[in-house]
């Protein structure tokens, strides 16, 4: 009964998360999607991309992933002087959507014309932004289940590292997520130290067991893959990220995310934390979307 009860509350949450996200596409900037490929192969051709050669483009595709088995649809966002600059690398910003949204969740916000903008600075580095597929994962190696933990740390950035020019380092790799994909974006960094140096998290959840998926399993195998307790437990490379964290000042999930800080603080684990106005939900991510990415790009431009 208890976990049918856990089961029926996680459905529940979905559906509502569903009906109150939402949004436009910023950019209308298409490609023909590839086929799955297991072999990494040459800089993707991409068809039907109306930018121009220096410009920016958005890229539809399909990467095989050997920890889920199957193909899996991926965003990217090409910065403007990808095309033009072939013997340049380029940083890349992992970005992960919420509970029950896409690939496509962070684009509809306004990233990547946020992202047009920021690089239209000349002092800003301009970095590819990746956007894969979680669909209700919570980006988490389930318990029994699915690896969705390393399906990202290791196709994804697999897959981005063999088909674009992007740097191959951890001091290179920003991962970031909103809601489900800010919990998913704290674990990976931790269950998959060395991947990514820089984790921005936008108003975490922070289920504990009691109201946590019932694919975690056991509370022992919870506690692995729960970010408040991955950051007790791996302290010391937890102190070698470069952390952000934000979440409204109204959100419901807000005590969840202040004791988090409250205890990275206790810990000794520097991190930039930051409480804006507003509740869980679109308009709030959407509207400080180029401080996110102003402070990813500070970041990645001090490696």
């Amino acid at each position: 009964m208890a976990l049918l009860s856990r089961l029926s509350a996680f459905v529940l949450v979905v559906a509502l998360f569903a009906t109150a996200c939402g949004g436009t596409p910023a950019i209308a900037v298409t490609s023909t999607p590839t086929a799955p490929s297991v072999t990494p192969t040459a800089q993707p051709t991409v068809s039907g991309s109306t930018a121009p050669r220096s410009g920016s483009r958005v890229v539809r595709d399909t990467m095989w992933s050997a920890a889920l088995g199957r193909s899996m649809p991926i965003t990217v966002y090409v910065p403007p002087g990808y095309d033009s600059s072939p013997p340049q690398q380029y940083a890349v910003h992992y970005l992960l959507h919420g509970l029950a949204g896409t690939n496509r969740e962070w684009e509809d916000y306004g990233a990547f014309a946020a992202a047009e903008q920021l690089f239209a600075d000349p002092s800003v580095t301009p970095f590819l932004v990746v956007l894969p597929q979680g669909d209700l994962s919570y980006w988490v190696d389930q318990s029994g289940g699915p690896a969705w933990g390393a399906y990202v740390a290791h196709d994804v950035v697999g897959y981005v590292e063999s088909h674009y020019r992007s740097l191959p380092t951890s001091s290179s790799r920003a991962i970031g997520g909103l809601s489900a994909g800010a919990d998913g974006a704290l674990q990976i960094s931790l269950t998959y130290p060395g991947v990514f140096d820089i984790v921005a998290a936008h108003s975490p959840v922070l289920r504990p067991y009691s109201i946590a998926a019932p694919f975690y399993g056991t509370p022992e195998y919870h506690a692995a893959h729960f970010p408040p307790a991955l950051f007790a437990s791996h302290a010391d490379p937890a102190r070698q990220l470069r952390l952000w964290i934000d979440v409204g000042d109204r959100d419901e999930w807000i005590s969840n995310v202040t004791a988090l800080h409250s205890r990275l603080t206790e810990l000794g684990i520097a991190h930039t934390w930051t409480v804006w106005p507003g509740v869980h939900e679109l308009a709030y991510w959407s509207a400080h979307l180029s401080e996110y990415l102003r402070w990813v790009a500070e970041q990645l431009g001090a490696r």
